[in-house]
């Protein structure tokens, strides 16, 4: 009942109130204590971590095991000769995992937060995206 005065209902029109009226009105009290309704269930700290962890350590780690993996493919299909076109086509396929690799050990790279210094004049990760993103669209 504390509740329904605080929302400006007097009591005479509590039994005419839907349900849905009265959870709006209660929206509404509990945004005005609070200040704002945060909707953001991770905080950016923990947003900022993740994506060092994700980006710089998992992808990183990934990324340099494909590189290898990809060179020793190529290495295999180019001693084996393209008589057979099947040996063209993965090895097609190994040229562009290697460069879709490369890409990503340079987006992992430019992720790193021992990049981020504030004397420079322009935006790494503007530079990040250019040189790393696009091309690995590009081999992707």
């Amino acid at each position: 009942m504390d509740v329904l005065l605080q929302a400006g209902l007097d009591t005479g029109s509590v039994e005419s109130t839907t349900e849905k009226n009265i959870f709006q009105d209660l929206t509404v009290i509990l945004v005005e204590e609070r200040g704002s309704l945060n909707t953001d269930p991770v905080s950016n700290e923990v947003s900022q971590m993740f994506r060092i962890v994700l980006f710089v350590f998992i992808c990183g780690i990934v990324s340099l095991f494909g590189i290898g993996a990809n060179v020793t493919n190529i290495i295999v299909f180019i001693k084996q000769g393209f008589k057979d076109s099947i040996n063209m086509s993965l090895l097609g396929l190994a040229v562009g995992d290697l460069g879709c690799a490369l890409t990503m050990v340079w987006v992992s790279i430019s992720f790193s937060p021992l990049l981020e210094t504030p004397d420079i004049n322009f935006n790494p990760s503007d530079v990040m995206y250019l040189s790393g993103g696009w091309p690995h669209a590009c081999f992707n």
